[in-house]
């Protein structure tokens, strides 16, 4: 693949670790970003770096077959045998050769751990290049000694970090609140009500599943990503939808309660049109959740780690829960005419008012 732009940082996870970002420009010259990001955005220059990135240019080489950029920084002042270290890239070009252009989220990225106590040798002379570098310094640097990765292929046998398990421990309880324990709750009230026996206790299992079980479960994993984003909440159409989500569901869970705990007396005009309120507003939760789980896991996670939940996007799951949620309320509706009759007989038994 033809190369946009590559990275290495120092650090664990992208969130304030410096930087190095380079790529090679259509004019022969190279430029040479060191930047920083508190969270996982793109990230800005940063104007007077504590450690400075030089071009190593006899040492770069730009051909037709292969891009070797090369680059002199300071070694680490902690203990140099496992240096964590993080890389990334993209095909994708940068707006502009500026220090501060804008680049697009990375295609690949990962981690590494870096033994640097050892030495090495002669890094390969570049020829036939033109290496003016754009936005250097001109310090006088070591060369940066190379080392083992432990982290080496894909995305797949890289191991998760504490933020990505932590978006995953919220996309886990998110998707069992919203599309697991509420559509039971519904399919509790939808098919139990007009059966004799269960009559009487449907409101029990219903209330019980949408509010004791599922409450915490999504507030739980509400709070997870709230916490996780840090200062620059509701950025994007996945947040603002979250928390959208949390306020109807709140908003239903009280309608719920006045529903049941304050009736009106009851007459033979028919249900009153809360209880129609508030069967709409369950299912537009649950549409809100298919669309915001879809969302999720297939661009919030790219936008904020830079790769795919799977390199090979699997979408059978989500495929079959939404077309399952939607037939099995359709099955229920068909009980619809037996319950309103069973709900105009009582209403005919009332004695005159």
């Amino acid at each position: 693949d033809k190369l946009g732009w590559m990275a290495v940082g120092f650090g664990t996870e992208m969130p304030n670790s410096p930087m190095v970002i380079t790529w090679p420009n259509s004019d022969g010259t190279i430029t040479i970003s060191q930047r920083e990001a508190t969270e996982h955005v793109m990230p800005r220059v940063v104007a007077n770096p504590t450690d400075i990135a030089t071009l190593a240019a006899g040492n770069t080489i730009l051909s037709a077959n292969s891009t070797i950029i090369a680059f002199t920084y300071p070694l680490p002042s902690a203990p140099q045998n496992a240096v964590p270290m993080i890389w990334s890239y993209s095909t994708k070009k940068p707006s502009s050769s500026a220090v501060d252009a804008t680049i697009v989220q990375h295609d690949k990225m990962g981690t590494a751990t870096m033994d640097l106590s050892q030495s090495v040798n002669a890094l390969a002379t570049g020829t036939g290049a033109t290496t003016t570098v754009v936005g250097t310094s001109t310090q006088t640097i070591i060369p940066l000694p190379t080392g083992a990765s432990s982290h080496e292929s894909s995305n797949e046998d890289i191991p998760l970090t504490d933020s990505e398990k932590t978006i995953r421990t919220h996309g886990i309880l998110m998707t069992t609140g919203v599309l697991l324990c509420l559509p039971i709750g519904i399919f509790i009230a939808r098919f139990s009500r007009t059966v004799s026996f269960l009559k009487g206790r449907w409101f029990t299992a219903h209330w019980f599943v949408q509010f004791i079980v599922s409450g915490p479960i999504i507030i739980s994993g509400w709070f997870i990503a709230y916490n996780f984003v840090g200062e620059d909440h509701f950025r994007d159409s996945h947040t603002r939808v979250g928390l959208l989500l949390l306020l109807l569901y709140i908003v239903q869970m009280l309608l719920g309660a006045i529903i049941h705990f304050f009736k009106p007396k009851r007459t033979i005009a028919g249900r009153p049109i809360q209880n129609y309120a508030h069967a709409l507003l369950g299912l537009t939760i649950i549409a809100l959740g298919l669309y915001n789980v879809h969302e999720g896991y297939g661009d919030e996670w790219l936008i904020i780690f830079g790769s795919r939940v799977s390199e090979v996007p699997d979408e059978d799951w989500f495929h079959l829960v939404s077309k399952i949620i939607p037939l099995v309320y359709v099955a229920g509706l068909s009980l619809l005419p037996r319950q309103w009759r069973q709900e105009t007989n009582a209403r005919r038994a009332l004695p005159p008012t």
